[in-house]
């Protein structure tokens, strides 16, 4: 990998603290890659080169979490079906979303899903098996008129839990589809009991689900060193690309200018960053070194290899994700709870939104982390919620109250289409996932398709790539030091910029 300085050239502002864990539990310690950051918690993809684009549906129609209005098959019978009009369902169905849920001995559980596969088997005449763990296989039946498999109940088998064994008690469970539209889409819900010699646990899972979803990777663009960090890409309307780093091979800014990599922005030792792009080429962003409690809170302006503070942040935040608006405002996520707002040529950043969706739950994960803006509302993912919220910006520019568009996904940033769909990073688990408008979540890739650590999106914005979905890595660097089952690889790979065209373009930035 070649790498220029950069001598001059405008660049911007910085976000920083990036989705350490996004995980409930298992999550790094102090001591793990990140240095203590750890407060943050595919479709059928024909993608090959610069020609490649995702075969996603975007609509959503038909769908609903766990409502199953469309039939994939079967006649309108009271009497269950499963002889012929099954549908085939049988394969890797990846959760795109979801959760575990209950209690353990008296004690709160909770856990997101991994990409990690449950794989259906088709065993003929409408009969099915789940394997929902490792050691338990679910029998199902599918039900042509209600169009949904459902499991064994009172099914009993021997699993491993967090290192224990254990025994499973499967309750209920059922895999339904989305609609007759969308069969390669579905929502697996189940109820067990799990015991071991040192749990008693009462559980709930929820899961939106993808067939098949890789492998299809995507073509890389810049490969940096294991042990880096990209935490942010940005582009500008000409085509180029803008990245912050921390790690071996620099901490600071740098771009991708007409197909070489330069080294743009020095930032100070351990500095994380996000930015954003306005349509003149000015870039912002935040930044912050998480690991020092007096160290720089900013949002910043990038500019002749410098950045320059505009407006200092309390002490007390964790400034991440920055978008603008039209009039040039900047919007900056503060992980602890909050959402900034500095006006245009102002030099004083106001908490603009703050409350129960964008607090920070118990547990160090960051609460408010990616920022975008689309059709009036500032949208921002809460990683210690697993969920996406957008709050409407009023008239006055103050901000309306916040809204939940989806939950049970754990996002670190996203970019937003022009049909405002978001296209979301899962750091530091090893998904992209495609989230609608009506809340359902499609997984679009994962670690088969060479996706470790996916921490930032982007849409291109020059004449040639503005259907072009820009992804940065960390190569698995936190998602190593998770704990199983969270943990998907312990090995920590070059950090990475990849590309897909996923066929529709990104929405306007500035956003309005």
């Amino acid at each position: 990998m070649a790498i220029r300085t950069l001598k001059s050239m405008d660049l911007a502002r910085l976000p920083a603290l990036a989705l350490a864990c996004v995980a409930l539990t298992g999550c790094p310690g102090d001591d793990d890659p990140g240095g203590g950051e750890g407060t943050e918690t595919g479709s059928d993809t024909g993608s090959e080169g610069d020609s490649s684009s995702t075969d996603t549906d975007t609509t959503g129609e038909g769908e609903g979490e766990g409502e199953g209005e469309g039939e994939s098959s079967g006649e309108e019978t009271s009497e269950t079906d499963t002889s012929v009009d099954s549908p085939m369902i049988a394969g890797d169905w990846q959760p795109g979303a979801g959760l575990i849920l209950g209690s353990c001995s008296g004690e709160a559980y909770a856990q997101p899903l991994t990409t990690d596969a449950f794989v259906v088997e088709a065993l003929g005449g409408g009969e099915y098996s789940l394997a929902f763990a490792e050691g338990c296989e679910v029998p199902m039946t599918w039900d042509g008129a209600l169009g949904f498999a459902s499991g064994e109940l009172a099914l009993e088998c021997a699993v491993e839990f967090e290192g224990e064994a254990a025994s499973v008690t499967m309750t209920a469970l059922s895999l339904e589809l989305r609609g007759e539209d969308l069969d390669d889409e579905a929502v697996l819900t189940a109820s067990y009991a799990m015991s071991s010699a040192i749990l008693d646990c009462e559980l709930e899972l929820s899961g939106q689900l993808t067939l098949d979803a890789g492998p299809a990777p995507l073509e890389v663009v810049e490969t940096f060193a294991a042990g880096d960090f990209l935490e942010s890409v940005a582009t500008d309307d000409q085509g180029s690309l803008w990245l912050t780093n921390r790690g071996p091979t620099g901490t600071g800014v740098f771009t991708v200018f007409e197909g070489e990599l330069f080294f743009a922005t020095p930032f100070v030792e351990g500095a994380l960053s996000n930015l954003v792009i306005d349509e003149l080429g000015d870039i912002y962003g935040t930044l912050v070194v998480p690991e020092d409690p007096e160290g720089p809170r900013e949002l910043i302006l990038v500019e002749g290899g410098q950045a320059t503070t505009l407006a200092e942040l309390p002490q007390d935040s964790r400034p991440n994700g920055i978008a603008v608006d039209t009039s040039g405002n900047l919007y900056a996520a503060d992980s602890t709870g909050r959402l900034f707002r500095l006006e245009f040529e102002g030099a004083f950043a106001e908490v603009w939104a703050e409350g129960s969706l964008l607090d920070q739950k118990a547990g160090g994960f960051p609460g408010p982390n990616g920022v975008e803006i689309f059709d009036g509302y500032v949208y921002t993912s809460n990683s210690s919620q697993l969920s996406i919220v957008r709050v409407p910006i009023l008239d006055d520019g103050t901000a309306g109250e916040a809204e939940l568009v989806a939950s049970g996904v754990a996002v670190d940033d996203f970019a937003i289409d022009v049909e405002g769909n978001l296209w979301a990073t899962t750091h530091p688990f090893n998904g992209v996932v495609l989230i609608r408008p009506d809340g359902s979540v499609r997984l679009v890739h994962d670690k088969l398709d060479e996706v470790w650590g996916p921490a930032a999106a982007a849409f291109g914005r020059g004449p040639d790539d503005q259907t072009v979905l820009y992804v940065s890595t960390d190569g698995n660097l936190f998602g190593s030091a998770l704990t199983p089952p969270l943990q998907q690889s312990a090995d920590i790979m070059p950090a990475a910029l990849l590309r897909v065209d996923v066929g529709v373009a990104g929405a306007a930035i500035p956003g309005e």
